[in-house]
């Protein structure tokens, strides 16, 4: 019924049109390479990566591709000296990597990065997303996203888009 209704709406669209292209027995990626065909590949479109940083306690952003909890991290929320800054502030971010654990892991991070970046272009992928989850979402995931975006952008030269989600939601105590 429903569809039978949408085919009646925009039956005037499908009479003026100039390719008719019917996706029943499509994937998304025979779709993709059928719109490569008619229309020629999508010059200029490069894989973004949208970083998140956010808080466990909130949930984990459903768009993500993958997702990095950095919770075992040393946190600075314990610290009163460093409890009221976020993960951008230069103090927490010294705080946190002078840890040798968060060092490794956000090597072990780029490292996947690295790995994957080809393997999403050449699926074509245009949009990666990277979740870094800590218990709020104000330290340790906004200083991880920050440092990975920096490195995104400076080695695997994309364009990124930063969010943090949770970081300005009150401090867990």
């Amino acid at each position: 019924m429903a569809i039978k209704k949408e085919r009646e709406i925009l039956k005037l669209i499908f009479d003026i049109s100039d390719i008719k292209l019917d996706t029943t027995q499509m994937n998304i990626h025979q779709l993709r390479e059928k719109i490569r065909e008619l229309f020629g590949d999508e010059k200029g479109m490069e894989l973004t990566f949208q970083i998140y940083s956010f808080g466990f306690r909130y949930g984990i952003p459903q768009e993500s591709d993958l997702v990095f909890d950095v919770r075992f991290i040393r946190n600075p929320n314990f610290d009163p000296q460093l409890k009221k800054f976020d993960g951008t502030h230069p103090e927490v971010q010294k705080y946190i990597f002078e840890d040798e654990n968060a060092r490794k892991y956000l090597e072990m991070i780029k490292e996947m990065i690295r790995f994957l970046t080809e393997r999403f272009k050449k699926e074509g992928k245009f949009i990666a997303t990277i979740s870094i989850g800590c218990t709020g979402g104000r330290h340790r995931s906004v200083a991880f996203a920050e440092k990975i975006k920096e490195f995104i952008e400076n080695e695997i030269k994309a364009k990124v888009i930063l969010i943090h989600r949770d970081k300005e939601k009150e401090s867990v105590i």
